[in-house]
């Protein structure tokens, strides 16, 4: 779930939800719009992968608060692409937000 939501994809989800919602420029991390968040039951295998690389970052960063864990980051964020079959035209506009 950490993976998940530290991903792109679901800072792109928060911040549109509330815009929706609210008109504001920044997530409101209110218990309606947490309780909203759609969370894939149905590929294992990749929400395993996605904690697999949110355990590492967490193991770099309790040993060197300063570990560059970017790369780790990027993998998440294309593991939980094909998580939600975003395409390649859907992942250009989470990426260039």
């Amino acid at each position: 779930l950490l993976g998940l939501m530290n991903s792109k994809l679901m800072t792109y989800y928060l911040y549109e939800q509330t815009a929706k919602s609210s008109n504001k420029s920044y997530p409101s991390f209110t218990s309606r719009l947490l309780k909203s968040i759609p969370i894939r039951t149905d590929k294992p295998e990749l929400r395993n992968e996605v904690s697999e690389k949110a355990f590492e970052i967490y193991t770099f960063k309790k040993e060197d608060t300063t570990a560059d864990t970017t790369a780790l980051e990027s993998q998440i964020d294309q593991l939980v692409y094909q998580l939600y079959d975003l395409t390649e035209e859907e992942i250009a506009i989470v990426e260039n937000v």
